[in-house]
């Protein structure tokens, strides 16, 4: 059954976002995203619903003046059905995007219409492993790379040009850029593909992104798995790379300086990879492929980082609450991080490491 949203609109906008950003000119993608993904959005996407309420406890004019007045919403006051907003995740743009690189590699003009999107979604994934399935990593002769950028920090910023440079990127990465390899992102100065090094050389995230007339359209920007969060030593190096050398900078994808949330002070979302050292009430990172958080995180509350690859608590980490732990990768808390409740763990953590005053609960 459809559901209602209150900004059907938005699913529309956020399609045509996607046909623009990816420049698909295929007609059968093209369908596809228009039927079958509007539907899956409509019908399948996992959202909570923003209006679920006691429909008698609402008089006519004061259900929709708070909602507005559509044939749908009509619709919905009358089924007392429930009501949802439609909202983009990070997650939801990055596998839609990742799946449109999956279709372009099947035969073109391939009949899409009887493709559900759960399905495509795993048959990218499937994809992606396929093409990483035979490289093996191999060891990095620097002399090798076309090296764009040094940070003073010792990171540094590589454009791929090889079929190497491209499998090995995606085999270390764990995503589909080895898929990339084509001509116009190696001949040409429009369309590039970057790698984000550490200075031991280890690839952190992927950038592509469009050259035009000194201005840059950042078109993907993606951490390990596509999903991961990069060092917040060097999120603020890349950003101001790119303001500092170009007249006007589009960050279409900031994905890879992680979840973003509402600034108290900015007004704004920010990635957290980029956050200042406002304090967080409550950080809520459960489930996050995030490895590293700011050095100066301040959380007045609880922080949550269950089933997280965190191996770290920094000394300038500042905690009022607890810390939620159970299923990460937590071992280490510097001595001098500031915790003002206790830790809560399981059996699979092997905290090795940390504060005598820390109160660890299993």
């Amino acid at each position: 059954m459809s559901r209602i949203f209150l900004n059907e609109n938005a699913i529309s906008l956020h399609i045509d976002s996607i046909i623009s950003s990816k420049i698909i000119e295929e007609t059968n993608i093209i369908n596809w995203l228009n039927h079958n993904y509007y539907n899956f959005i409509k019908r399948k996407l996992k959202t909570k619903a923003v209006v679920k309420f006691d429909y008698d406890s609402l008089s006519d004019s004061e259900f929709f003046s708070t909602y507005g007045f559509s044939n749908e919403l009509i619709a919905a006051y009358k089924n007392k059905q429930d009501i949802y907003r439609f909202k983009a995740t990070d997650q939801l743009i990055s596998d839609i995007e990742h799946s449109i690189d999956y279709l372009r590699s099947l035969k073109s003009g391939k009949d899409l219409s009887r493709f559900s999107v759960v399905d495509c979604f795993k048959h990218s994934k499937k994809w992606t492993e396929q093409l990483n399935k035979k490289t093996e990593i191999k060891s990095v002769n620097v002399k090798d790379l076309n090296v764009v950028h040094v940070f003073s920090n010792g990171y540094y910023i590589v454009r791929l040009v090889s079929k190497t440079d491209f499998e090995q990127e995606g085999k270390q990465m764990n995503h589909c850029v080895s898929g990339y390899y084509m001509d116009k992102y190696i001949s040409g100065n429009e369309y590039k593909i970057l790698s984000v090094r550490t200075p031991f050389h280890k690839p952190i995230a992927t950038i592509e992104v469009i050259e035009r007339n000194n201005k840059v359209t950042i078109q993907q920007f993606k951490g390990k798995s596509n999903r991961g969060m990069i060092d917040p030593k060097v999120a603020f190096f890349i950003k101001d790379y790119f303001y500092e050398n170009f007249e006007y900078v589009n960050w279409y994808d900031q994905g890879a300086f992680g979840p973003r949330f509402n600034h108290p002070v900015m007004k704004k979302s920010i990635p957290l990879a980029l956050w200042d050292d406002t304090p967080f009430n409550h950080l809520n990172l459960a489930d996050q492929e995030i490895s590293q958080l700011p050095d100066r995180l301040v959380v007045k509350g609880n922080l949550i980082i269950e089933r997280t690859p965190i191996t770290y608590l920094g000394e300038n980490v500042f905690i009022g609450g607890d810390v939620f732990c159970e299923d990460s990768m937590l071992t280490v808390i510097h001595p001098n991080a500031k915790i003002g409740g206790i830790l809560v763990s399981n059996k699979r953590n092997m905290i090795i490491s940390y504060p005598d005053y820390l109160e660890i609960k299993i």
